[in-house]
């Protein structure tokens, strides 16, 4: 057996949900959250065996989470997607126990009651710091950013306000479980889905969304762009206008974003990214018969002469002289 992959072992004594009529083995843990698309990597003090439970249910475009473990250290790679695909959100409440999140190198302890969203794309570490129980909700970004503007600002913050809404939300949680239990028509699915949304949304505008300083929301949404970009940087397609709708910001509000940094615009920031990615390749065994045209094409460059001139402007000697060296 090894630290990734332990056996579990059901304790319905502790760990059963209290709403649950149902419980199920889970044979991996492993095996497990990756069939609710959460691929991670476990680690543990010691190499006992540990009890778990994991139910989980699906309404219309939310899937409904139910989990509860000993103490276990759950590690996440974040993977942000390309232009097109569809990203996620979670939407995690604590019922029992103690846990500490590092998401995107920002920790924050949770204790019975808080609630917190964060960004499936991002890397994260859950550190279960005794047996927890916690009830999670999947969210389509699109359709979290209907209710939530910018939600990716608000990751990991838990509302002050939190107290007035946790005994609410943890009600609306059971109501979408018991509705897919029941069997119920898509509209009553959609009603509740788009009550519980609401109310998330009221939670978060009433609590830390006004105490957020616009310094950490610049520096966390121009982290994301930037992501964003260098997963993209292949894309001919990419500019200010393009990033600019992806995050629901005005192109003017962007440019600002980069010239507060230091950097003259986002399509510098562009060019360097996709030079430094075109110089890898140059001297690269994997793309040593790529043409250096074939190379600057792929990084976005549409036009030879140009590429050029901008790889020579910014190492200070040719494209092929590089490659010679």
């Amino acid at each position: 057996m090894t630290s990734n992959d332990y056996a579990v072992h059901l304790d319905c004594a502790a760990c059963k949900p209290d709403d649950a009529e149902n419980s199920c083995i889970i044979d991996s843990w492993v095996g497990a959250l990756r069939n609710i698309h959460w691929p991670v990597s476990l680690t543990k003090q010691d190499n006992q065996n540990y009890n778990a439970n994991l139910q989980r249910i699906n309404c219309g475009p939310l899937s409904l989470i139910m989990y509860c473990s000993d103490p276990i250290i759950a590690k996440r790679e974040g993977k942000v997607g390309s232009a097109g695909s569809e990203s996620h959100f979670t939407f995690n409440y604590i019922n029992k126990g103690r846990l500490s999140v590092d998401h995107n190198n920002q920790i924050t302890d949770l204790s019975k009651g808080d609630f917190v969203i964060a960004d499936n794309s991002l890397p994260s570490t859950i550190e279960f710091l005794s047996k927890a129980q916690t009830f999670s909700i999947r969210i389509p970004a699109k359709l979290l950013g209907i209710y939530i503007d910018n939600p990716r600002l608000l990751c990991n913050q838990i509302p002050s306000g939190g107290t007035l809404y946790r005994g609410v939300l943890k009600e609306l949680f059971f109501c979408l479980w018991r509705q897919c239990e029941d069997g119920a028509t898509e509209e009553s699915q959609k009603a509740v889905i788009n009550t519980f949304l609401s109310f998330l949304a009221i939670s978060f505008e009433t609590g830390n969304k006004r105490q957020l300083s616009d310094a950490h929301k610049s520096e966390f949404l121009l982290s994301r762009i930037k992501e964003y970009i260098d997963n993209n940087l292949s894309n001919i397609h990419l500019s200010p206008e393009l990033v600019a709708q992806e995050f629901h910001i005005s192109t003017r509000y962007l440019r600002k974003l980069f010239q507060a940094e230091g950097t003259n615009s986002m399509t510098d920031y562009i060019r360097y990214k996709r030079l430094d990615k075109c110089a890898d390749d140059l001297i690269s065994i994997q793309t040593d018969k790529k043409s250096i045209t074939d190379i600057a094409y792929f990084w976005g460059f549409n036009n030879s002469s140009s590429f050029t001139r901008a790889f020579k402007a910014y190492f200070g000697i040719s494209p092929m002289e590089y490659k010679r060296r």
